[in-house]
C-alpha cells in the first residue's frame, strides 16, 4: 500500500496522468517488446524443434523404406507429392477454408498429426479411414512456406497429407488431398 502511495505521489507530484505521460508511455513500450521478443524466441525455438522432428522423421521412413523394400511392405516414392507441390504453387489461395483442429505441440511426430487429421475429416460421402499406413514422409516447400508432406494409403485410397504448425495458437494446420 505505501509502494502505490508513494507512485501515487511521484506521478501527480510530477504532473503525470498515466495515459499521456511520456515514461508511462516508453515503459509500457518496453514491455511489449520484451514480450514480442519472448514470444518470437518461443516460436523460433518451437520451428526448430519442428524441422529437427520432421528431419527425423523423414530419416525413418527412408530407414524403414530400405529395411522393408525387398518385402514389399513400403512404396518408394511414385511422384504423387511432386505433382501436389507443383498445382499448389500455382494456386495463390489453396490454404483457404476450414481445416480440422490439431491441439498437440510443436513436437508431435508427423504420424500422431495425421492419425489426429484422420480422426476428425470425413470422405468419400461422410466415410471416415479406418486404417493407414504411410508410404512416404518428408518435408516440402509450397508457395515459400515449409510443410511436412505424407502420403498415406488408407482404406479409402491413397491420400496426401500436408501440414505445418502454426502456433499454440492455431496448433496445426493441416489439409488432405487425393493425388492426382
Amino acid at each position: 500500500m505505501r509502494a502505490l502511495v508513494c507512485w501515487f505521489f511521484i506521478t501527480t507530484a510530477s504532473g503525470c496522468n498515466l495515459s499521456g505521460c511520456r515514461a508511462w508511455d516508453e515503459a509500457r513500450e518496453r514491455q511489449r517488446q520484451a514480450e514480442d521478443e519472448a514470444k518470437h524466441e518461443k516460436e523460433q525455438a518451437a520451428l526448430g524443434l519442428e524441422k529437427a522432428r520432421l528431419k527425423e522423421a523423414a530419416v525413418q521412413a527412408e530407414s524403414a523404406e530400405a529395411a522393408s523394400s525387398a518385402d514389399g511392405t513400403t512404396t518408394p516414392s511414385d511422384g504423387s507429392i511432386e505433382r501436389l507441390v507443383a498445382r499448389l504453387d500455382k494456386s495463390p489461395l489453396w490454404r483457404n477454408g476450414h481445416f480440422p483442429k490439431v491441439d498437440l505441440p510443436s513436437s508431435a511426430t508427423p504420424e500422431e498429426v495425421a492419425a489426429r487429421v484422420f480422426d476428425a475429416s470425413l470422405f468419400d460421402k461422410g466415410n471416415k479411414v479406418k486404417s493407414r499406413r504411410t508410404l512416404e514422409a518428408r518435408e516440402v516447400k509450397v508457395g515459400g512456406r515449409d510443410y511436412t508432406a505424407m502420403r498415406v494409403e488408407t482404406d479409402l485410397g491413397t491420400k496426401i497429407v500436408l501440414m505445418q504448425y502454426e502456433g499454440e495458437r492455431t496448433g496445426w494446420w493441416s489439409r488432405v488431398f487425393a493425388p492426382e
